[in-house]
């Protein structure tokens, strides 16, 4: 019973979270941010209560014990589905918009591509040459 619980809170807060995840969830993408979204600390506060624990036992325990990913990393995967075709899609009017974001990037760190370079730093450290040559 436990375990169907656990099921049907974690679905319904995955399948809301990542609703346009790939815009809205990118300064979550950084390492270190990762429980700092309220949808993640409101998975992280239904897992405690379900599980009966305190209210301070650390949010990646319970996640670990429940076999579950932070949803970060969902995030993380449908951002990149969105940005991969980008720098080869057939469309002008994106590629420039692109373009723009990336020239943006490089004056503030509040831009989409600001917060993707920086997720995907370590990553791929050959990402901004390219990015730039776009």
């Amino acid at each position: 019973m436990l375990q169907l619980m656990l099921r049907c809170d974690h679905s319904q807060l995955v399948l809301s979270g990542m609703y346009a995840s790939q815009i809205w969830a990118t300064p979550y993408l950084r390492q270190g941010k990762e429980m700092d979204n309220p949808i993640q600390k409101g998975l992280s506060t239904v897992l405690k209560k379900t599980l009966g624990v305190r209210d301070t036992t650390p949010s990646w325990c319970i996640m670990r014990e429940c076999g579950l990913e932070p949803l970060q990393l969902n995030w993380f995967r449908a951002a990149m589905r969105l940005y991969n075709p980008l720098p080869r899609c057939n469309s002008s009017t994106m590629k420039k918009i692109l373009q723009a974001d990336m020239r943006l990037s490089s004056r503030s760190d509040d831009c989409w591509s600001s917060h993707i370079l920086s997720a995907m730093d370590g990553t791929l450290p050959h990402l901004p040459t390219e990015a730039a040559e776009l």
